[in-house]
Formats: structure tokens, C-alpha cells, sequence
């Protein structure tokens, strides 16, 4: 036997569950109306269009990297924390902590 409690939830969620469902799809039609409007490129080959676009610039992309790590230092620093952290072994094999002592 169900409770008043239960009842009441359940008349709830019959009620708001159909409100919720075409709410998110009204959004997802929403989303794909403006995606399409905006006429974006195809980024399923993201680093060949990264490349592209960076060959196309009017200015040197590597200045700008240059001013926004604070200097041609500062890029270099930002190159070799990304290849410690890269090439770290607690990094690269996701089971190194789960490792016996003798491991």
C-alpha cells in the first residue's frame, strides 16, 4: 500500500516529467538552430583545423604566445612543466598507484 507521501510524489513527477522531457528537447532543437546558424567548421579533425586557422592569422602566433606566458622565458617555462607533467610516470600509467611495493 502505498503511503500519501509516495502518492503525492508519484502525481509529481507524472505531472512534471512530460514539462522536463519536452523542455529538453525544445533545447536541443534550440542548440542545433543556433549551431547551424552559426555555420561553424567541421572540427572533427581538430589539430589539422587548429593548424589552418593559425597558418591563416594576420599576426605571429608565436609573439602572441610569447606576450601572454610574459615573455619568450615564460613559454619556455610553460613547455617544460607541460613536459614534465607528460612525461611523469604517475601520469602515463593510470594502475601506478595500485602497484604492490615490489611492483
Amino acid at each position: 500500500m502505498q503511503t500519501t507521501v509516495t502518492k503525492r510524489v508519484a502525481r509529481i513527477e507524472a505531472h512534471l516529467t512530460p514539462k522536463i522531457v519536452r523542455g529538453l528537447e525544445d533545447a536541443a532543437v534550440e542548440i542545433a538552430r543556433c549551431a547551424a546558424a552559426l555555420d561553424l567548421p567541421d572540427v572533427s579533425n581538430g589539430p589539422a583545423v587548429m593548424a589552418s586557422e593559425r597558418s591563416q592569422a594576420s599576426f605571429n602566433v608565436r609573439e602572441l604566445t610569447h606576450l601572454l606566458d610574459g615573455g619568450e622565458r615564460g613559454t619556455q617555462r610553460k613547455h617544460a612543466a607541460y613536459e614534465l607533467v607528460r612525461n611523469e610516470p604517475v601520469f602515463i600509467d593510470p594502475g601506478y598507484y595500485d602497484r604492490s611495493r615490489d611492483e
